[in-house]
């Protein structure tokens, strides 16, 4: 017979191993820009399909709240990661960075009065309403705080590359990643049918312009921050990490 006392050290044995061979995974916040739909369809999937987890991090995915200043919660490091349309090129000298553009083309449209006699664009001037052809822009940009890439730059190349894995897998497969959503994270109470409908949208215009998923061309960015403010940037490698 197996001695008892011999047997409790090997059970002993076994949980040692299991610790060292499971370091502690680093926790991480993403805070969302707007209520659960497919537009977070990749983080959702990074978190469920352990790609997250895979690469050493325990992500918390926070549903969006109203009123929420997202900038403000990057800059003061309340959370780590969050997304953001446009009007993030307004942030652009303040301490945040940008690590992928998701849509190569904006889903909107933007509309102003005719007697409104605008002498450039800002959003705060213009209607948005959603159209079916696309215009020469990004929009949901994922970004963080500079500080958390200077201290901690495997975080965040881990993090945006299992992000990036999680859109891709996504987009290989809308049916089951719109089922995870509806089971899951569907406080909207979405149907199927518009979530796969959001879907191939998002998907055309997530791969329009450029091979590489999230990719951002700066002068691209450069042109679209022009047409903005009528005046180039020249310090947009330090706003765009790569």
């Amino acid at each position: 017979m197996f001695p008892k006392y011999l047997f409790s050290i090997f059970i002993l044995c076994i949980v040692i191993t299991s610790s060292y061979s499971s370091p502690l995974l680093q926790k991480v916040t993403l805070q969302l820009s707007w209520y659960s739909q497919f537009q977070f369809a990749g983080y959702y999937i990074a978190k469920e399909k352990g790609f997250y987890k895979a690469l050493g991090l325990d992500v918390k995915i926070i549903p969006y709240k109203k009123n929420i200043n997202l900038f403000n919660e990057i800059i003061n490091k309340k959370i780590d990661f969050s997304i953001a349309n446009q009007s993030l090129l307004l942030k652009r000298n303040e301490n945040i960075s940008v690590l992928y553009a998701l849509f190569q083309s904006s889903p909107y449209s933007y509309l102003s009065l005719k007697n409104a006699h605008l002498t450039n664009i800002k959003e705060s001037d213009l209607f948005r309403s959603f159209k079916k052809s696309e215009i020469n822009t990004y929009s949901d940009y994922l970004f963080t705080n500079k500080d958390l890439i200077k201290t901690n730059k495997e975080l965040v190349n881990n993090f945006k590359k299992a992000s990036l894995r999680g859109w891709e897998y996504a987009y290989s497969n809308i049916e089951e990643t719109s089922m995870l959503i509806l089971n899951k994270y569907n406080e909207q109470n979405l149907n199927k049918d518009l979530l796969i409908h959001e879907a191939l949208i998002l998907k055309r215009i997530s791969n329009l312009y450029l091979d590489s998923l999230g990719e951002i061309d700066l002068k691209i960015l450069e042109k679209r921050i022009f047409l903005n403010e009528e005046k180039k940037d020249n310090n947009l490698n330090s706003f765009v990490y790569k």
